[in-house]
């Protein structure tokens, strides 16, 4: 398998100091919400949800819709979404700065996959540069960094680009199993990794 800083077809290494200067930026432009509070669905998706209190319920998560919110209305089947909450209580309680973490460092890590897949798409290092830049400040993606409760955005993105990204690494082995698992592991964040295949 090659380094993942090369591309297949031309060997050119990306530079890794751009990868930095995409963490610099993401850190420059989220870090100042660390201290927000919850908000919206925060409230009834994290702080009124009982289930996201204890790793003893990750195996329930798994085929219990009903554990997603303290809203029975909202049931919705994401369980890797609450097993990263489950985690983030356990380390942290509903300190949100922790939450916010983890949402940031989602993002960034998906930016850099978006980096790096243009990179080997395309041969140019400052096309992914840019691509990871673009991806990493544009501001739609404010709401799944800076709400709790959009982290099945990130969470599914990750996913699925690294499925795509495993996928096009090799043409079969194991890299195509850890691309499909990936792929379901997005699925188990939200619905729409359903349109990776396509």
């Amino acid at each position: 398998m090659q380094d993942i800083g090369t591309y297949r077809n031309g060997g050119n290494a990306l530079p890794k100091g751009w990868w930095g200067l995409i963490a610099v930026v993401v850190a420059v432009i989220y870090f100042p919400s660390l201290h927000h509070a919850f908000q919206y669905d925060d409230v009834h998706s994290i702080v009124e949800n009982y289930h996201v209190r204890s790793l003893a319920n990750v195996d329930d998560f798994f085929w219990r819709a009903d554990m997603f919110t303290a809203d029975p209305k909202g049931a919705m089947y994401r369980p890797l979404v609450l097993v990263s909450y489950a985690v983030n209580y356990a380390l942290g309680g509903y300190n949100v700065e922790g939450y916010r973490c983890f949402n940031i460092a989602v993002h960034l890590l998906n930016g850099l996959l978006v980096c790096h897949l243009l990179h080997r798409l395309t041969g140019v290092a400052a096309a992914g540069l840019a691509a990871g830049l673009l991806f990493s400040l544009h501001p739609i993606a404010g709401e799944p960094v800076n709400y709790i409760s959009s982290r099945s955005e990130l969470l599914a993105a990750v996913c699925y680009l690294s499925s795509f990204y495993f996928f096009i690494a090799s043409p079969g082995g194991w890299l195509r199993v850890l691309s499909m698992g990936l792929f379901a592991l997005g699925l188990l964040s939200k619905a729409v990794a359903i349109t990776l295949p396509l």
